[in-house]
């Protein structure tokens, strides 16, 4: 049985989790456009994005996946405390996983990301996926990572 997700973050084309579940190896994912999510916003986590329900658009993806790819991604969001939702984003009714209000409070630098588009901000703020995993300086100059 296929199901289907709407993707925000690292699972978007560019994201770094993209590649591994929904990339051209996998032959059991279907691309089917980009939508915006309207009602949420967008938060940095620094290495990895959240939303919660909000008065924001976020721009977003939309895969057709296996199940079993599916539950890969549900119990890797879970893990992370996200929480899984259907909506609907141009007429297509699909899974998403949102922060509520009170987890993103433990991330207390968390930074909303006002154009609603993780990979833009991602490439403005020129992040690698091994500065990802070191960090970055608030004066913009690159972390070195030994």
């Amino acid at each position: 049985m296929k199901k289907i997700i709407i993707t925000y973050g690292t699972l978007r084309q560019g994201g770094t989790n993209h590649n591994y579940y929904l990339g051209k190896t996998n032959p059991n994912t279907k691309f089917l456009g980009r939508g915006k999510i309207k009602g949420f916003d967008l938060y940095n986590l620094h290495i990895y994005p959240a939303i919660i329900k909000g008065e924001g658009e976020v721009i977003a993806e939309i895969y057709e996946i296996s199940e079993d790819i599916f539950k890969e991604i549900d119990r890797m969001e879970k893990s992370a405390y996200y929480n899984p939702e259907e909506i609907i984003v141009n007429g297509i009714k699909g899974t998403i996983w949102f922060f509520k209000k009170e987890t993103l409070k433990l991330y207390k630098n968390a930074k909303k990301i006002e154009h609603g588009d993780y990979i833009k901000f991602k490439d403005e703020e020129k992040f690698t996926d091994r500065e990802l995993k070191g960090g970055i300086k608030r004066d913009g100059n690159r972390k070195r990572n030994n």
